[in-house]
């Protein structure tokens, strides 16, 4: 005969069993889900919203190292590396189309979108469908494009997950959090200097202890928290514009400043953390050192990817734009919107524009809150410190197209700290929900170039295939396309498969379309010709060994004045022969 008391434990077993399945079961069908829908977004996408120059550069360089020359001494590159090795591997797979390059985005759109939610499925399984399809939407669909930027953004997903998943004292977490911020870093270098300042910051908070100890005891923390801050200063104060610095920039500069204030972590704790990450990103330096090192390239290697890339950072173009702009457009368009769509997408640009700052504000303000309650530990959450530093990459180049790169994530870190309230809850899954149908439905897959007034009234272009083009596979606008079809049936017409053309100063993707040689090492000539002394050197070996043609955007947004000198030498010594939209072809006066 069974007792009550064993009945009553039977029952609170079953019903614990019972709660457990059935929590289990929503864990796995919403992750179900969430692969499903990502999977249907990203392959209904991937091969639209090319960007011709990106494209062509990684393609270009990707083709060059296929080929077997030594990266930054047979070609500049002014990233680290490993984005040309990616992209090389992927059309030795795939074949050598631009194509080829948009199938990695897919597996790491599939990735980021499994560890977006597993972290958020621990608050609600369902949560977890709509904060990685936001983030899919808000991201790679806005700009499939097989820049380093998308590799950075998975790798350092991932790091957030290693800070929420291990123990702060589990053996080998510094170290693999290290090899991953080293990774980012051989990525793109602007990434990883960043994002590094946010994990130092971040960690330094973790490890503060409870104990009394002198104030010099925290000397070395509050110094490396000081050097950072001035990093960043000085990063802001020499790229950003008021406005820029007021929306990513002033949060984390004033959360270093409390951090560096309110800092307890011990001398000997802050050496342990920098050895230890040091050591993580030195392994992931290792196999890049080897390659340059037995190619006899590590002198080019480093004047590229530090002295060059500087100088690229400090080009016109990069700094002649503002984000406060798109607040003004925004505004603008809700004050005198003339429709339902204006509305909304006037709604969806000021949303996007605000929301690095408001995840900011939010941390700040829990930051002097706890502090305020005498709370001793600050935050549980690395992810929504990680996203606010995270979003300077961003400023980097002030375009709605560089604003996505970072925007999913700072929703993430917003949806994140709002979520232990019912109202604000509520409101963040209603914003999440309201950007992603805004952003899949009007603007996923369209091309980039669309005015102002076509964007807020949700305008759409009809992509299609681009005839003729074997090394394409990509749906663009038909004009774009007939205007790529044209220039590279010219260059086949006008040349043979061995003949080098010079195409200035920018779209590199002619030589990998058209399959024609560059005779320069550099594909982007404010990058590789910097001065009148390089220009000169330019005409010099133009003069020797002349191209069979020579093409020249002269509305290209990156003109300067040396390839204003290097356009009056091409025209005083080759001949005009045709001019296809922007591009104006010239071959050999003696032709």
């Amino acid at each position: 005969m069974i007792s009550s008391s064993e009945s009553l434990q039977s029952t609170l077993l079953t019903g614990s069993c019972s709660e457990k399945s059935q929590a289990s079961f929503q864990m796995y069908a919403s992750l179900g889900v969430t692969l499903i829908l990502n999977f249907l977004l990203l392959v209904s996408f991937y091969d639209t919203t090319w960007a011709p120059a990106d494209d062509g550069i990684y393609a270009h360089l990707g083709e060059r190292l296929l080929s077997g020359e030594i990266s930054n001494k047979d070609f500049q590159s002014i990233h680290p590396g490993l984005i040309n090795f990616v992209n090389a591997a992927s059309m030795w797979m795939f074949g050598p189309q631009l194509v080829s390059l948009r199938f990695p985005l897919i597996f790491i759109g599939l990735l980021q979108g499994i560890i977006v939610h597993v972290l958020f499925s621990r608050l609600w399984p369902w949560l977890g469908v709509i904060a990685s399809v936001s983030l899919t939407g808000l991201g790679i669909l806005q700009y499939v494009n097989p820049t380093a930027h998308w590799y950075c953004h998975v790798l350092f997903i991932a790091l957030i997950g290693v800070l929420h998943w291990t123990r702060p004292s589990s053996v080998g977490r510094l170290f693999f959090l290290g090899y991953l911020i080293g990774t980012i870093f051989l990525f793109r270098q602007l990434t990883g200097v960043i994002g590094g300042i946010g994990l130092l910051t971040y960690l330094l908070i973790e490890s503060n202890t409870s104990g009394k100890n002198a104030s010099q005891d925290f000397l070395f923390s509050r110094l490396l928290l000081a050097l950072m801050g001035i990093g960043l200063i000085f990063y802001f104060v020499s790229h950003a514009s008021l406005s820029d610095f007021l929306l990513f920039g002033l949060c984390p500069i004033i959360f270093i400043g409390l951090v560096l204030f309110f800092t307890t972590c011990t001398n000997r704790e802050t050496f342990r953390i920098v050895w230890h990450l040091s050591f993580g990103a030195f392994f992931s330096l290792l196999p890049l050192l080897v390659y340059h090192f037995m190619n006899h390239s590590i002198s080019p290697w480093i004047a590229d990817t530090v002295f060059r890339a500087i100088h690229l950072s400090q080009l016109p173009v990069f700094i002649e734009r503002e984000y406060g702009t798109l607040v003004g457009i925004s505004l603008y368009t809700l004050m005198n919107s003339s429709g339902v769509n204006a509305l909304i997408n006037g709604s969806y640009l000021f949303l996007l524009s605000i929301m690095s700052l408001v995840n900011g504000g939010l941390l700040l303000w829990t930051f002097l809150k706890k502090k305020q309650e005498g709370t001793q530990e600050f935050i549980s959450s690395a992810l929504p410190v990680l996203t606010m530093f995270y979003a300077v990459v961003s400023m980097m180049y002030p375009v709605l197209i560089y604003l996505y790169l970072t925007i999913g994530l700072s929703l993430l870190g917003v949806i994140w700290q709002i979520y232990d309230s019912n109202r604000a809850r509520t409101f963040g899954l209603m914003l999440a929900v309201f950007l992603s149908i805004v952003a899949i439905h009007f603007h996923a897959g369209q091309p980039r170039g669309q005015s102002w007034a076509k964007f807020m009234q949700g305008e759409k272009v009809t992509l299609a295939s681009v005839a003729g083009l074997e090394k394409f596979g990509l749906k663009v606008a038909p004009l774009e396309g007939e205007t790529y079809s044209q220039l590279v049936g010219l260059i086949k017409q006008q040349t043979n498969h061995g003949d080098s053309i010079f195409v200035f100063p920018n779209n590199a993707e002619l030589y990998f379309l058209a399959d024609r040689p560059n005779p320069f090492p550099f594909y982007y000539l404010p990058l590789g010709v910097t001065n009148a002394k390089e220009s000169h050197a330019l005409i010099q070996s133009l003069r020797k060994t002349p191209p069979a043609l020579i093409i020249f955007n002269s509305s290209d947004e990156n003109n300067t004045d040396v390839s204003a000198l290097i356009a009056q030498y091409v025209r005083e010594s080759y001949r005009p022969i045709q001019k296809i939209g922007d591009f104006e072809i010239f071959s050999l006066s003696q032709s």
